[in-house]
């Protein structure tokens, strides 16, 4: 069962290196085909008792995806998370 536990730990770690490049990259594609590969092996993990957990965790990479392709539409239509300032009225201010 212990080498389980490593094996465990060795896999977390090779998705945690391409889960982390693909956010400092911000792709989304990265983040859904990390996702899509996690999905297989940690619902082979899942079978055990002691690691029900490790069938949410393609979520955490596919949550990060859909955060960041929400950001990316916002960025290309040009609004911003502030709801008083929208970019129409930036335009229209003056600057000092």
């Amino acid at each position: 069962m212990l080498a389980n536990v490593y094996f465990l730990a060795i896999l977390s770690g090779m998705f945690l290196i391409p889960i982390v490049l693909a956010w400092l990259k911000r792709s989304w594609l990265g983040m859904l085909i990390i996702g899509i590969a996690m999905a297989p092996i940690t619902s082979f993990f899942g079978q055990y008792p002691i690691f029900t957990w490790a069938l949410f965790l393609p979520l955490i990479p596919l949550t990060l995806m859909i955060f960041l392709l929400v950001q990316k539409i916002r960025k290309k239509r040009g609004t911003t998370d502030d709801p008083i300032h929208t970019a129409s009225d930036r335009n229209h201010q003056e600057h000092p």
